[in-house]
């Protein structure tokens, strides 16, 4: 790859939309250039009610977040080929192939953005988080995001095995009422359900925890997603979020169960007023949390490492591979 070959990751998530921008050093290898994002919630409000339908409001809201993020690109950088790809909330909604086709079309994109399968978006989770890893060592990556979680396991480069379910931090928070305060029962439902999530994918679990064993030794936990980097950055209390303190952090369920017990007691404004809470995420973190909290004791792991590396960098080494087109290039 030539040097200063830019490449963006367009992330069309159920709870956020995030860009994520790469360039090719002297060496041709890419690093982070920028990264930036706001929380829209596309996945609000589609649930079994509506047979998971896309509301019109959170649509909106995405729409423009995407337009927006395509205008800073545009903006900042003259030459970039974007691949832009959909989660959970679009690939389980009867309309979110239409919401796709319009975003390619309102957006004068090359092709609609490709909506993930489960298992393409755990594959490509992996991918991402691999990257921060060294050769050689054995990890299982969870991903809480707002439609699903995905699980995923291996080492770098070599991919053991990767499954998606569907439970996510917009699902739970809209079944369990976690928005605002809640109390142990609402949280106990919540877990119970995580729970029961994970023991129907007996067989997946058996084998992640055997994809991750494979080599001998002990595999480290590693959580990518915006619950893991929100916990990072909470954890930290800076109201600027920093990477350098957050990425590789590592966290135990004491730790994490402490925080959940703190934010559960509180209204949606007093979360939002933490400092390292970003914007928007307010409503969704303690829902996130359960799910983390809840994989971790399933998966009997007592501590997690965050890792900033996730979807996104896995969409870029997708590209790389050939496995997703461009949805643009200037």
């Amino acid at each position: 790859m030539t040097a200063n070959t830019t490449i963006a990751a367009l992330d069309i998530g159920s709870n956020t939309v995030m860009t994520l921008v790469m360039q090719a050093d002297e060496q041709g290898q890419l690093q982070v250039m920028d990264e930036f994002g706001e929380v829209t919630q596309l996945g609000a409000g589609a649930n079994a009610k509506n047979g998971h339908c896309l509301r019109d409001e959170p649509m909106a809201r995405s729409l423009a977040a995407v337009r927006r993020q395509l205008a800073q690109l545009r903006d900042r950088y003259r030459h970039f080929t974007l691949v832009a790809a959909a989660t959970s909330a679009v690939r389980d909604a009867p309309n979110g192939a239409a919401f796709m086709h319009q975003c390619g079309q309102e957006l004068a994109l090359q092709d609609a953005p490709t909506i993930l399968s489960g298992a393409l978006e755990a594959e490509a989770t992996f991918l991402g988080a691999a990257s921060a890893f060294a050769p050689h060592q054995a990890f299982i990556n969870i991903d809480p995001g707002g439609g699903s979680t995905e699980f995923s396991a291996g080492e770098p480069g070599q991919l053991g095995h990767a499954f998606s379910l569907p439970i996510g931090c917009v699902r739970w928070r809209d079944r369990f009422d976690l928005g605002e305060a809640f109390g142990n029962d609402a949280r106990e439902h919540a877990a119970h359900a995580v729970r029961d999530a994970i023991n129907s994918a007996g067989k997946d679990i058996a084998d992640l925890q055997c994809a991750a064993s494979k080599n001998g030794g002990r595999a480290v936990l590693s959580a990518t997603g915006g619950t893991a980097a929100t916990l990072g950055a909470v954890l930290a209390a800076r109201h600027d979020f920093d990477p350098r303190l957050v990425h590789g952090r590592h966290c135990g369920v004491a730790e994490i169960a402490g925080l959940l017990d703190r934010i559960a007691a509180m209204d949606c404004a007093t979360r939002q007023a933490l400092p390292g809470m970003p914007p928007g995420r307010a409503s969704v973190f303690p829902a996130g949390l359960i799910i983390m909290f809840s994989s971790m004791c399933a998966l009997g792991h007592e501590k997690l490492i965050i890792n900033c590396h996730g979807l996104r960098h896995g969409l870029i080494s997708l590209l790389q591979r050939g496995r997703l087109a461009p949805q643009l290039s200037v």
